[in-house]
């Protein structure tokens, strides 16, 4: 019988509305669970409550609002277990998750993650069926996978080992709400095999507060976390199982940051489009959709979201 220890570590800010649903889905979980660790991070609704109502079940740690990475770095320095298990405020585990997390963890004796995939539900927890599920799920030495994509959708669908998390030093917490996990698997990419499991066994609550719509945050954010993956690879700190000479680094960038500037330019962040622009001239990977847009923000900002308005028209109506 596996005797493999598993802590759940549960980042919540005002999150009253969910985290009874959260917590009971730990309850519910097929394979045993040391302990679980609620971090509130500053809340002030009625969480604390909430999560009292469950004294004797229920780690409880309160620290001033520092963002869900600090919260779970919290978390995990009170920890016990072997395995650590994240698991956000507003989302839910099926039955199963943990168990066939860590079946698919045994079978690689070397893994320090796992993860799986999600199920899209809306505030009420109803399926949004109309969201496509993944469909990719890299295994093995993955570096080159997440430097090209964020396949780990989510810190929900995640188990890791404790060693590995504190030895590559755990979230970043410079990355307060935004994009702060993807840099952690790729940290922990870059030393280790990770196992993708294409099972979903994550409901993952979509509603008008989650962190991860802030577009513009969203892309400045995996601009750094990008170039500290770069940084990864000069400094030689990058596994060599990855097989880093397949990695078409130039290739990435230029594909980010043609889609930054489009996605920047749809926000009207004219200024950080320039910025993105400047990037790509410096690399010599500058693309015609980069060029026309920064063109476009060099004229006065409403005259630039008049052509973008117009533009947006004849798209439409042809």
């Amino acid at each position: 019988m596996d005797t493999s220890t598993v802590s759940v570590v549960i980042p919540a800010y005002n999150a009253g509305r969910f985290i009874r649903d959260a917590l009971e889905s730990v309850f519910r979980q097929t394979y045993p669970v040391s302990e679980i660790i609620v971090v509130d991070d500053g809340s002030t609704d009625n969480t604390i409550g909430k999560i009292k109502s469950f004294s004797g079940k229920v780690v409880c740690i309160s620290q001033s609002n520092a963002g869900p990475g600090a919260a779970r770095n919290r978390g995990v320095s009170t920890a016990t277990g072997e395995w650590i298990a994240f698991l956000d405020s507003d989302d839910c585990w099926e039955p199963e998750h943990l168990e066939t997390l860590m079946k698919a963890a045994k079978r690689v004796s070397d893994a320090a993650m796992v993860y799986c995939g999600k199920k899209w539900v809306d505030s009420l927890g109803q399926p949004m069926d109309d969201i496509p599920l993944q469909k990719t799920f890299p295994s093995g030495w993955i570096f080159n996978d997440l430097f090209f994509a964020n396949y780990v959708s989510s810190s929900s669908v995640v188990m890791l080992r404790e060693e590995t998390f504190l030895d590559v030093g755990g979230f970043d917490e410079r990355f307060k709400y935004i994009a702060e996990d993807y840099d952690l698997w790729i940290r922990i990419a870059a030393v280790a095999p990770v196992i993708g499991v294409p099972v979903y066994t994550v409901r993952y609550r979509r509603h008008d507060n989650n962190l991860t719509h802030q577009t513009v945050k969203q892309i400045l954010s995996v601009h750094e976390i990008l170039k500290k993956a770069i940084c990864m690879i000069e400094n030689n700190s990058v596994d060599p199982r990855n097989n880093l000479e397949l990695l078409d680094i130039r290739g990435r960038m230029r594909s980010f940051y043609n889609e930054a500037a489009v996605g920047l330019f749809n926000s009207s962040s004219y200024d950080k489009v320039l910025l993105m622009g400047l990037g790509a001239l410096r690399q010599g990977i500058m693309t015609k959709e980069i060029l026309v847009r920064c063109l476009l923000c060099l004229l006065p900002s409403n005259v630039t979201t008049t052509l973008r308005n117009l533009r947006r028209v004849l798209i439409k109506g042809s």
